[in-house]
């Protein structure tokens, strides 16, 4: 994959967590919904990322800090809404070094 392909994906993924933050702010995200919109992004990353480059790597490092806790409820508590703001900023961060 070249690093154009890459940054459009990545880019892609950028645009779905958004879409995802503003259902979120809203409260109508369902809970089980934004995990799994969550654990997608982050296997898809993985999967496009070249392996054990320095981007995958920041990825790699970075979600691992990112806590996946959520608080019990039907839809996401806003508190929770910051896991999509952050996966949001990694993604940006990593998106540079295809660029």
């Amino acid at each position: 994959m070249t690093n154009e392909e890459i940054a459009k994906q990545l880019e892609s993924y950028l645009v779905k967590l958004n879409e995802s933050l503003k259902d979120c702010n809203d409260e109508i995200l369902l809970q089980s919904e934004a995990a799994k919109i969550i654990q997608e992004t982050i296997s898809k990353v993985k999967e496009i990322l070249p392996e054990n480059s320095r981007p995958y790597k920041e990825f790699d490092s970075a979600i691992i800090k990112l806590s996946l806790w959520w608080k019990k409820s039907k839809y996401v508590d806003k508190e929770d809404c910051k896991k999509f703001e952050q996966l949001s900023n990694i993604l940006k961060k990593v998106l540079i070094n295809f660029r």
